[in-house]
């Protein structure tokens, strides 16, 4: 009958049916499940600090040809290099030289001429970086004498110590007048820059050497300018990094902190004036700013090493002065009284490329 007969349901359409509602249901299980745990990103630990070395560095003159170890001072880049520098004033280079031979101090700022010749000495002092290339001395005097031999022979020349590079400076320039110094100019020593303006202000000199920062102050005071040694262009190791070598053979990793934070320091006072006058003005209780910021532009733009190299030229300056009293530095040869190979791998990693970009 028709009314008792029931429609035919196909199979393949129950079987559709079914597959749906599977998928539906894996559908919604995947949705509610939690995702998978994540690894825990790995976090790099920082390098670690180098371990605080304690370091005694003396300075030997107030000129700007020291100033890249006050402003590592100041700057911090002494104290990021893990090294907890005391700085000590100590006028004349020779002075300074004997402390670094008593190893009283590690490093000395102004090592140029009394290096050398205290290695001539047999000592083991060496040179490991030379910040300032030439000589920054102004030879001063009082207003009444002239840059004439017939002026000078027979006047005092006051120099910080004897065998420093103030003295070393006063001897080339004399002799550069043709007076024999000491038998036609006498030479006395008398402490620091500050000692030799009283000098010139009690009569005890008549001409000073003086750095060129001291010498446009005296310039400002009415003082005469005999010579800008700077100008000649003699290429000399008038301010380096000093240490000795046997402090430098069981310090290599100090040698190599302590160059980068120095090397720091003279590029922050190439680069940045507004930081840099100021700590200059501190450590030289000057407080001229024109007499600063002429200073500064002079040094950054003449006398600075952005590469500090030392030379066999710069060597063979003080030899040929030192060989007039000293045998020994008419054969020396100028590459034993310095090592460039800590400059040399600053350089090749790119060390004053980024310091300097051009």
């Amino acid at each position: 009958m028709w009314g008792g007969r029931r429609p035919a349901v196909h199979t393949g359409m129950l079987l559709a049916a079914g597959l749906a509602l599977l998928l539906a249901a894996s559908g919604c299980a995947e949705r509610s499940a939690p995702p998978p745990p994540q690894p825990e990103a790995r976090v790099e630990a920082p390098p670690p600090a180098p371990p605080v070395a304690a370091l005694r560095v003396a300075y030997a003159s107030t000129g700007l040809s020291q100033a890249y170890v006050w402003l590592a001072q100041e700057a911090g880049y002494f104290a990021e290099e893990g090294l907890a520098v005391e700085l000590q004033y100590v006028p004349g280079s020779n002075v300074a030289n004997q402390a670094l031979l008593a190893q009283e101090i590690q490093f000395l700022a102004g090592a140029g001429t009394t290096s050398i010749g205290a290695a001539l000495g047999g000592a083991d002092t060496v040179i490991l970086a030379t910040m300032t290339g030439t000589f920054v001395i102004n030879i001063m005097a009082t207003p009444d004498v002239e840059p004439t031999p017939e002026s000078v022979r027979g006047r005092t020349v006051a120099v910080t110590r004897i065998g420093s590079t103030s003295d070393f400076v006063a001897r080339y320039w004399l002799r550069h007048l043709g007076l024999e110094p000491v038998t036609d100019v006498p030479i006395v020593q008398v402490g620091g820059n500050a000692e030799m303006v009283a000098a010139l202000a009690s009569g005890a000199a008549q001409i000073v050497s003086v750095t060129d920062l001291f010498g446009l102050e005296l310039q400002r005071q009415g003082y005469r300018l005999l010579a800008d040694m700077g100008a000649l262009g003699v290429e000399y190791v008038y301010s380096g990094v000093g240490s000795t070598r046997s402090y430098v053979a069981a310090h290599e990793d100090i040698v190599r902190r302590y160059l980068r934070a120095a090397i720091r320091g003279q590029a922050r006072f190439v680069a940045d004036p507004a930081f840099s006058v100021p700590v200059v003005s501190r450590y030289t209780q000057i407080d001229d700013t024109e007499v600063l910021r002429r200073a500064w532009e002079r040094h950054t733009t003449q006398y600075l090493k952005r590469i500090p190299y030392t030379t066999p030229a710069a060597v063979r300056t003080a030899l040929e002065e030192l060989a007039l009293t000293n045998e020994r530095a008419r054969t020396a040869d100028p590459e034993q009284f310095y090592d460039n190979r800590f400059v040399r791998e600053l350089e090749e990693a790119g060390f004053f490329a980024a310091l300097y970009p051009s």
